[in-house]
């Protein structure tokens, strides 16, 4: 797990669900041995969830090796009721 920062909500413009766009929250990291920043985008949420992003800091788990293969934690974010 590394901690990232926060950067901003953005509508998923290449994918619909229940007619709509879905929202993804987007966040960078620098990492400090290679000087390189990666963006991470969370996996697609179905309400805008800006309202509930509380920190400046989100949680991401990547490959060591691959810091391309990721997965954000959006596990504070309220369960869609839909």
């Amino acid at each position: 797990m590394i901690a990232t920062e926060f950067q901003s909500v953005e509508q998923n413009k290449s994918e619909t669900i229940g007619g709509q766009h879905p929202y993804q929250i987007i966040s960078q990291w620098l990492d400090s041995r290679t000087n390189k920043v990666y963006v991470f985008r969370s996996q697609n949420i179905s309400f805008n969830p800006e309202k509930f992003i509380q920190r400046k800091e989100i949680q991401v788990r990547i490959d060591p090796d691959n810091p391309k293969k990721y997965s954000m934690d959006i596990s504070f974010l309220p369960e869609d009721a839909n």
